[in-house]
């Protein structure tokens, strides 16, 4: 039986994440569930339902491969990428954002979501190596410019201590943080988990907003101008044991986005 109460909550969270009506099967990014009860939308998710739960690469790579399926979707509503742990906003489902991308199209954009609909046939977008850098946890890394225009995906490689890993089958540790700067000067840092950062995630232009995904659509040069990512550091925020949870040095795997139609 539908009471009261729960007819004015969803009433409440529809009114709060005003989405358009949608005659078609319907995801929705990265994770309130209660959104798609509110908007009675036909709900046709992704295997590992909530971004946040896709944790480990195996799972990601699930989550990618769906969208090139039958049961895949035929919309997605992109909310504002945040979630209570504070992940980097494009590592929610990371390796999905090509395949959303090149197989959906933006069809209505507000602050409460942007809605992209499933396209007749998906763009052709693959990933050209750009540059592979060696670091160091901690220190600043440069992220070049030259190639402007470019949405830039990169791959992480931080690798846990052998101590790091007997730590994490018995105890906590804390997931590694990413800061960037953008080309406007804002500064932002969020929890970047290992696995996530290894399986690939679109690094700059920096989007959060629903208006920001849809520029990226675009691939809007005033999105470049003020959210390209110039400098990216990674490191490790803290140990509750007497011991390093990753290792000292770790690898970026910098690409470029490629649309060939």
């Amino acid at each position: 039986k539908i009471t009261a109460d729960y007819q004015k909550r969803m009433s409440t969270i529809k009114e709060k994440n005003s989405l358009p009506e949608l005659t078609g099967t319907v995801d929705l990014m990265p994770a309130q569930l209660n959104v798609i009860i509110a908007n009675n939308y036909n709900y046709q998710p992704r295997p590992v339902i909530q971004s946040y739960l896709a944790y480990k690469e195996s799972l990601i790579e699930t989550n990618k491969n769906y969208w090139a399926t039958e049961k895949a979707s035929d919309y997605v509503a992109l909310q504002k990428m945040e979630d209570t742990y504070g992940y980097f906003p494009t590592l929610h489902d990371g390796p999905s954002w090509i395949e959303l991308l090149s197989r959906y199209e933006p069809t209505w954009c507000q602050p409460s979501g942007l809605i992209v609909k499933k396209r007749a046939q998906p763009r052709t977008i693959t990933l050209k190596a750009l540059e592979t850098i060696e670091t160091k946890l901690g220190d600043p890394v440069k992220i070049a410019t030259t190639d402007k225009n470019k949405i830039v995906f990169a791959k992480i490689n931080v690798k846990i201590t052998p101590l790091g890993s007997l730590q994490k089958l018995f105890f906590r540790i804390y997931p590694t943080t990413i800061a960037v700067q953008l080309k406007n000067g804002k500064k932002e840092s969020y929890v970047a988990p290992t696995d996530n950062l290894r399986a690939g995630f679109i690094l700059s232009p920096f989007v959060r907003e629903p208006e920001e995904i849809t520029a990226l659509y675009a691939n809007a040069q005033a999105l470049h101008n003020s959210n390209d990512v110039v400098e990216l550091t990674i490191s490790e925020r803290k140990n509750d044991f007497p011991w390093h949870i990753l290792s000292d040095h770790y690898t970026i795997e910098l690409f470029s986005l490629e649309n060939h139609n």
